[in-house]
């Protein structure tokens, strides 16, 4: 999937998602994703090209499991983008951008949750 930007809300409470891969998103909305529980949506895959990740983005999100983001300067996070997804969620992130992830803003509450991608 190709967008400039996931608005507002845009598939919030979606139950039949079963995963999100984009290849170019520049942002993405508050609560886009917010509260898509369907047990399939496990996965989501973000490119370099990536921003922005608004509040609420992905709270809610009781199955995702696996964040890939491929950005190598941690994209601007809003408060809780992460909160109540599944309690195993790990956040992958180029090998060279571990630490500056664990330490931006926002992204620092998920600091044990932060891996390499390889």
């Amino acid at each position: 999937y190709a967008a400039k930007k996931i608005g507002n809300g845009a598939f919030d409470h979606c139950i039949n998602l079963k995963e999100a891969l984009f290849d170019y998103v520049e942002t993405i909305g508050n609560s886009a994703f917010s509260s898509c529980k369907g047990t399939s949506f496990h996965r989501i895959v973000l490119p370099n090209t990536i921003k922005s990740i608004g509040y609420n983005a992905f709270r809610y999100c009781s199955n995702l499991r696996i964040v890939n983001c491929y950005a190598t300067t941690p994209p601007t996070l809003g408060a809780a983008a992460f909160r109540n997804c599944h309690s195993e969620l790990k956040i992958y992130v180029p090998n060279a951008s571990v630490d500056a992830y664990k330490t931006a803003s926002d992204w620092s509450s998920y600091a044990d949750i932060i891996y390499p991608l390889t």
